[in-house]
């Protein structure tokens, strides 16, 4: 065993001695979960991001959007939302698919960010990438005709923070203090991990648990907005308590019209 645990031996009198020996043993089996899709999720032509989730599709765990037509000065037409599949990946050899991201104890980061659009841009799209080792979230965004609701689909940007641990301002490591499975915590969770931050996916405690599971969890709940509205911004966080392993899940940011508000309010006549 690589990775060992030094714990407390004990002596009976002078004569009988017992070592422990407890390992975190990291071997990639027919059962193993630990794959990420790293291909893109946009949103069709002409359609915008109108919601997020976590979704597991054979082994591999994937980001899925809710894709809707806009229309204008901020609303969606109901009726063409839809959560759009992600794209099919073989099973076949994912440990050395470029399209995958396989975690193991030596690469087991995930990068914490809140991503947002420059003025007058939607969200069309997001994805994983590999950066430094850690797991990292993108956001696509395209430009948005207010008036009439038209997305520029030629003209888009890619946006993401390139922070490491080896950054001349490197990011924060999130610590799991003594994790226990999540489920058991009784009270609410709490966020505590944000912006420019990184945790590792860990065993829960050797005490608590025995080390027999991973945390933290993923929070495959959808994430959107009712009514459906805008989005200019995506992010990933972290939410728990201490003593508890918590919960990872993404967030969406709804687009900001104040700019196309009068802050003059017309005279009302006299009545």
């Amino acid at each position: 065993c690589i990775n060992k645990i030094k714990v407390d031996s004990w002596w009976r009198w002078i004569f009988w001695h017992c070592s422990y020996c407890f390992c975190k043993c990291d071997e990639i089996t027919e059962e193993s979960e630990r794959y990420w899709s790293l291909v893109p999720a946009e949103a069709d032509p002409g359609f915008l991001v109108t919601g997020v989730r976590f979704i597991k599709r054979g082994k591999l765990i994937h980001i899925q959007i809710q894709q809707a037509k806009p229309t204008l000065e901020g609303g969606v037409l109901e009726q063409s939302k839809v959560w759009k599949e992600p794209d099919q990946i073989s099973d076949n050899n994912l440990t050395h698919s470029s399209k995958v991201y396989t975690m193991s104890y030596e690469q087991r980061a995930l990068d914490l960010d809140t991503l947002s659009a420059p003025e007058g841009y939607v969200l069309t799209g997001l994805k994983l990438r590999n950066i430094g080792g850690h797991l990292n979230l993108e956001i696509k965004v395209n430009p948005v005709m207010f008036r009439t609701g038209e997305v520029l689909n030629e003209q888009y940007l890619w946006i993401g923070n390139d922070n490491t641990p080896a950054s001349s301002q490197p990011r924060k490591l999130l610590p799991l203090i003594m994790p226990d499975i999540p489920t058991r915590l009784a009270g609410s969770n709490k966020v505590d991990g944000t912006h420019d931050m990184y945790l590792n996916f860990d065993t829960s405690s050797a005490l608590k648990d025995v080390g027999q599971t991973t945390v933290p969890f993923v929070d495959a709940q959808p994430v959107s907005v009712q009514p459906a509205t805008w989005l200019s911004g995506a992010g990933l966080y972290h939410k728990g308590r201490i003593g508890f392993g918590g919960y990872v899940g993404l967030s969406v940011e709804t687009y900001d019209f104040s700019r196309h508000m009068s802050a003059n309010m017309p005279q009302l006549e006299n009545l």
